[in-house]
């Protein structure tokens, strides 16, 4: 009965990982680890995580993992545990890879015990998400048998071979290698890539069984939620859009001369002589005249210019006003919409809300699963270490 019940997690994950994952992503980068693969990417990647995998490369004392402690200040390196979940490591690359360049900088800037600083900070912000996914792992692997985790094992290796396809395709690559190339620039490699791919397919299947059936959502739990929130956001404040033209008192050798341009102008719009739009494009001295002079979707409220706010709140849509002075120059505008402030009805956002709810639902039975598996986990960090 035990050996039915894991196989068909097994099946269950081989099948989910065949139609394709959308469980929890753990967003995690990788070092330059290993040879360039050839072009037989999921062999190759499979036999250098047995061959050259991450727990080789750990720093170790009498065989056994022991957590980076050092007597004096010193940079974490990327192959120092940072920490270690029920015997499993987690390194500093998992963490400090995706801040590469910007992390290089930094070190080169800052003093040793600075830059330590940081690199402390980023593993607290970052390593409970880690700790959290090795937690899964760990324990939807502990239901299979050595030869069932080689099935998920390759089919792992299947679809992140496709995975390697899309990536060499979006990157314009060539072969393999040359994708393997442009990644350790950019700190990272196929093979740490596979891993965190595997190990984030897995924990996102773990989730899935431990859900079971998707929550839903019933109609009284809905609009519940929606008074809830329906004076912040399911009430809409009004909002204006205009087009704007300005004559600078600088570029026209003055206030009265620009004032004599601006009334000009304005003159001139209202004969039919010229278009606002044409006149906001050709005859503005604005900043975005190159786009007609439009301005966004904007609260009146906002406006820190008290005559401008008075002026378009006065206009209707299409109308145009009269000279607005200000700071750098006299102002013509043109309310081009109105949006009148409004409680958006139930009915809109139906789906929304069902999606909140849902999501509300899948987040607390997370909670519970995640701190289940703290309770009977041995876990071990460098900030207790560092504290």
């Amino acid at each position: 009965m035990i050996f039915q019940r894991t196989l068909a997690v097994v099946v269950l994950l081989l099948s989910a990982l065949a139609a394709g994952c959308n469980g929890r992503s753990y967003q995690v980068a990788s070092p330059v680890l290993g040879p360039v693969p050839p072009r037989d990417v999921a062999k190759t990647i499979a036999k250098l995580n047995e061959n050259t995998g991450l727990k080789n490369k750990v720093r170790a004392q009498d065989n056994e993992i022991a957590m980076v402690a050092h007597q004096e200040i010193v940079p974490l390196q990327m192959t120092d545990v940072v920490a270690e979940v029920n015997g499993e490591p987690i390194l500093a690359h998992e963490i400090f890879d995706r801040y590469g360049d910007k992390l290089k900088q930094a070190e080169e800037q800052l003093k040793v015990e600075e830059f330590r600083k940081i690199q402390l900070e980023l593993v607290e912000k970052e390593l409970p998400t880690l700790i959290e996914r090795t937690l899964m792992v760990d324990a939807m692997k502990q239901t299979m048998k050595p030869e069932q985790l080689e099935q998920v094992d390759a089919q792992l290796d299947k679809f992140f071979e496709a995975e390697v396809q899309r990536m060499m395709q979006q990157s314009n690559s060539k072969s393999p290698t040359e994708l393997e190339s442009q990644l350790q620039r950019q700190g990272m490699s196929l093979v740490t890539l596979r891993k965190q791919f595997g190990d984030n397919q897995i924990a996102g299947q773990y989730l899935r069984s431990r859900l079971g059936k998707d929550p839903s959502a019933s109609r009284e739990e809905m609009l519940a939620l929606y008074e809830e929130e329906k004076a912040t956001t399911y009430t809409e404040k009004s909002e204006i859009k205009w087009q704007q033209i300005e004559l600078s008192y600088e570029e026209r050798g003055g206030i009265e001369q620009a004032e004599t341009a601006a009334r000009k102008l304005l003159n001139e719009i209202r004969a039919g002589k010229i278009t606002f739009d044409e006149a906001a494009h050709d005859r503005s001295d604005s900043a975005i005249a190159s786009r007609g002079g439009h301005r966004d979707w904007t609260q009146p409220e906002s406006l820190a210019d008290e005559d401008l706010r008075a002026a378009l709140t006065a206009l209707d849509v299409n109308e145009i006003s009269d000279l607005i002075p200000q700071k750098s120059s006299f102002t013509i505008v043109m309310l081009t919409g109105r949006r009148k402030a409004r409680v958006i009805p139930f009915n809109e956002v139906q789906t929304e809300l069902h999606e909140k709810i849902v999501k509300q639902k899948k987040d607390a039975v997370m909670k519970e699963v995640i701190e289940e598996l703290k309770a009977d986990a041995v876990i071990r960090t460098i900030l207790d270490e560092e504290a």
